[in-house]
């Protein structure tokens, strides 16, 4: 801890020109934060692989990657998030994987109660699957030091701010949030087919993580047309919505799992079907709310 400290506060004084503003000195210091929490999480999941553990430390990379857009957005010819954080986004992807299982218990034992029936074949098929998502987690973990990811974020991040007034970079910011929020707008005017949810799930993300850096507050009618809360019932309801797509795939593979001479209980053919319905159900309540949210007129402002 104290060695982050030191870099960091080596890391203000090479910039002291630029982080006395109160912009520059956000985005530092939500990225600094973000690391340290990834850092903490990270190390929490490599020792037991909670339920929460797993979820935090995808949190921050999220978190993380959607700061790094922002900069790539900023300097396209010169910063590749692809490129740049490849081990990290893989890390990221393997950590995806061991986190859409422990989903998928906790959606069957909640099904469970639901449907009054009891899936213990399929809970152990998933317990496997989460052992070998670990694993693979594990290889790709061994030798990658994530600090040195950071220590390279963190030039990146000192070297564009550098080149940027830190107004240019609050306006730039805002342009980018809504940027985002209007490539939603584009996809709600179509039908909105399973690709276009899902995106627009990644987007409405990247835009929430985002705002908590532009805005300190509940309500961001200043950077886009729509309040915070709205965007959040919607966030909620396309990751349950998700939740069933995962859901649909990993049941249907244990389905598949059963030998050729071995019938399928029938209470996991209902099992399907459910979950086919629950996700055809919050698909039909999320889109006419997703096009009614960014149908709105921005809110005029008072002389």
């Amino acid at each position: 801890m104290e060695d982050i400290n030191n870099t960091f506060a080596i890391f203000i004084k090479r910039n002291t020109n630029v982080i006395q503003n109160a912009m520059t000195e956000k985005l530092i210091n939500y990225f600094e934060k973000q690391q340290l929490l990834f850092t903490e999480y990270y190390n929490e999941s490599r020792r037991d692989y909670t339920i929460n553990s797993v979820h935090e430390m995808r949190l921050c990379m999220k978190r993380l990657r959607a700061l790094f857009l922002f900069f790539e957005a900023l300097e396209p010819d010169v910063i590749s998030t692809k490129l740049l954080l490849s081990s990290f986004r893989k890390l990221f992807k393997l950590a995806g994987h061991i986190r859409d299982i422990q989903i998928q218990k906790k959606l069957a034992l909640h099904l469970e109660k639901e449907m009054d029936a009891s899936y213990p074949e399929y809970i152990q098929y998933l317990n496997k699957n989460e052992k070998k998502a670990i694993k693979a987690f594990e290889k790709k973990m061994h030798g990658y030091e994530p600090e040195k990811d950071f220590d390279m974020l963190r030039n990146i991040i000192s070297e564009t701010i550098s080149t940027y007034p830190s107004d240019n970079i609050s306006l730039r910011g805002q342009t980018i949030i809504l940027d985002k929020f209007i490539l939603v707008k584009k996809m709600t005017r179509s039908k909105l087919n399973t690709v276009q949810l899902h995106s627009a799930r990644t987007k409405l993300k990247q835009i929430a993580y985002l705002l908590k850096i532009w805005k300190g507050h509940d309500n961001v009618t200043q950077i886009i047309p729509v309040e915070r809360v709205h965007l959040q019932i919607i966030e909620i309801k396309l990751g349950q919505w998700h939740d069933y797509v995962v859901a649909q795939t990993f049941v249907k593979n244990f389905i598949a799992s059963f030998p050729d001479d071995k019938p399928v209980p029938v209470h996991y053919a209902l099992l399907l079907f459910t979950i086919l319905n629950n996700r055809k159900t919050l698909a039909s309540e999320i889109k006419p709310q997703l096009k009614a949210l960014f149908e709105q007129e921005p809110k005029k402002t008072r002389n």
